[in-house]
């Protein structure tokens, strides 16, 4: 249980080093650079060990192509652009709301069942969301779309959309064609790096950084907290535990996030953030009491799992 708390604090940090990154660069620029270096370590990693498992057949590259555009492109590109003007704490709240989304693509594209309990839970996670809605930043006031959400706060949601939907790909590539997904991530992430190079290019104008010591150690510690240690470690959890109590633990991120955010980016923290997780949580319970309930021993979410556990996950619960 420890190593899941711990996996929950390490995934809440890549929001803060992001926020810290953001006042280094642009959006853009840092989601090539990091995402190009993340995937190349992947597919160095299978090239010395798994070699024989980096081949893509043709027509499976239309899979890679939309997880590269989905979950690297569009969905980093908006999180990134939507956390220069969000606190981290509420940027990480509102993206942890992507089970819901998940289960919204299960529903309309994979036929999911959606008992009365289910749409109860979901009902009441969108109202959880109403609270910190409601709060506003200055630099987010600039951006206002309506008088109770921005521009920012949609770019997140739809960060985390765009994410879900990802995850079913993967799923497909991992489960039906038996691809490593160490290998999927790698070639998605190496291409979406660089689209989004190409983004920065032509919408951020030349390349640049402030300050290189800053920008290089929130670099290094978003490669290697998100793309090494938590994909692996999640991968590593699900043999001991369930998909269903994974994603139920969630919720966790963003009381770590609003920890950091206010030891180490001196954010202040208002009550809409406390009735908005108090709210959520409870919707997550119904949600999740449903989905066991159905599925005692099996949950959907098998069918878009990013990570396969490699025999040497094994050293992460060591």
């Amino acid at each position: 249980m420890l190593m899941v708390v711990l996996l929950n604090a390490l995934f809440a940090s890549t929001f803060t080093f992001g926020k810290i990154a953001l006042t280094h660069t642009t959006p853009f620029f840092f989601i090539g650079i990091s995402m190009l270096i993340g995937g190349l370590l992947l597919l160095g990693y299978q090239f010395f060990m798994h070699r024989h498992k980096l081949t893509i057949r043709r027509e499976d590259w239309r899979y890679v192509l939309q997880v590269s555009f989905f979950s690297i492109f569009i969905s980093y590109g908006l999180q990134f652009w939507g956390l220069q003007y969000l606190p981290s704490f509420k940027a990480c709240f509102l993206y942890n709301f992507g089970p819901f989304t998940s289960y919204l693509f299960a529903y309309f594209l994979f036929g999911e069942k959606m008992v009365p309990k289910k749409w109860i839970g979901m009902l009441l996670g969108f109202v959880g969301l109403l609270p910190v809605l409601l709060s506003t930043s200055p630099a987010e006031q600039a951006h206002q779309w309506s008088y109770f959400i921005s521009w920012p706060e949609i770019a997140i949601i739809a960060s985390a959309a765009a994410y879900a939907y990802g995850w079913f790909i993967i799923g497909i590539l991992v489960h039906d064609k038996e691809y490593s997904a160490l290998t999927v991530n790698g070639y998605s992430m190496v291409i979406g790096g660089v689209l989004a190079l190409l983004t920065a290019s032509w919408a951020e104008g030349p390349f640049m950084i402030k300050e290189y010591l800053p920008f290089s150690m929130a670099l290094s510690a978003i490669i290697l907290i998100e793309y090494i240690i938590c994909n692996n470690l999640y991968a590593a959890l699900l043999a001991r535990f369930s998909e269903t109590f994974l994603s139920f633990t969630t919720f966790l991120i963003p009381i770590f996030g609003a920890f950091y955010g206010w030891l180490f980016l001196t954010e202040a923290i208002t009550w809409h953030f406390f009735a908005s997780l108090f709210i959520v949580a409870i919707a997550i319970w119904l949600f999740y009491r449903a989905e066991m309930e159905e599925n005692p021993t099996h949950t959907h979410l098998e069918h878009f799992t990013t990570f396969e556990a490699e025999p040497w996950d094994d050293q992460f619960l060591d």
